[in-house]
């Protein structure tokens, strides 16, 4: 039986690597196929040190979900693989001083993708297990919600109004940003995370258009959510008109 694939990207200082990685390495070739892509960098900030984990299955979306309508146990071997969090524990341990951490966990099938982001220090190891079970309890409901074919789910996502304060004597440049969003690597402004964020909102992105999932209620509304990196482009956007609406009153 073939193994899956298993790609782990991940940032570090150019003065050195996580100790033991190549152990860590081993113990995953066992029941993976692995591929470490470590980049460096010396600029200070958030995201050295977390890996961004991905895991492919030679499945469809589509067809992993009727493999769990069939039998349920089937998703622990895509979702909830311990030995995978068993190697990362341990390696984590070896490095406390880097501060290390999991940026998001990916399950990438063969035309769409679910991706899992970390809210806060060891979370995702903690309810990936729940949050992923949730998920496919709620699969038949986002299937019947959207108008075209499901690309990507990213759990969670949030709406948040963030505010930007003045940043000359010009009042009128300030702006403010409300938006469904994922959470931010950097320059979060939102304070406070729980695991309960996780069976909240949903992005559902389709070829068509977006989607929010409202877990509790299972509503699905159309709307328009923003990857990080589409935020920032968002937020420059606001920026820009706030500077040209404030030079137009001076």
């Amino acid at each position: 039986m073939k193994k899956p694939a298993l790609n782990i990207s991940y940032w570090t200082r150019s003065d050195g690597d996580f100790t033991d990685i190549e152990e860590f390495k081993n113990a995953l070739k066992e029941n993976y196929e692995v591929e470490l892509m470590r980049k460096t960098s010396d600029a200070l900030g958030g995201g050295l040190y977390e890996l961004a984990i991905q895991v492919y299955n030679d499945l469809t979306l589509r067809e992993f979900l009727q493999s769990y309508v069939e039998d349920a146990v089937k998703w622990a071997l895509v979702f909830f693989a311990k030995d995978i969090f068993q190697a990362v524990k341990q390696l984590f341990g070896k490095n406390e001083k880097h501060k290390p951490g999991i940026q998001s966990v990916t399950i990438k099938f063969r035309d769409a993708e679910i991706v899992f982001y970390s809210l806060y220090p060891n979370n995702i190891a903690e309810n990936i297990e729940s949050t992923a079970k949730a998920f496919l309890d709620h699969s038949s409901m986002l299937a019947k919600g959207v108008s075209s074919k499901i690309m990507s789910v990213h759990i969670p996502i949030f709406f948040h109004t963030e505010k930007v304060g003045a940043q000359s004597n010009h009042k009128r440049e300030a702006f403010e940003i409300t938006a469904y969003r994922v959470r931010l690597r950097v320059d979060e402004t939102i304070t406070n995370f729980s695991a309960d964020d996780y069976k909240k909102l949903w992005g559902i992105r389709c070829e068509n258009s977006d989607y929010v999932y409202e877990v509790a209620s299972q509503r699905m509304v159309e709307a328009r959510f923003f990857l990080e990196e589409e935020y920032w482009k968002l937020w420059k956007e606001s920026y820009d008109k706030s500077k040209i609406a404030d030079k137009g009153l001076t």
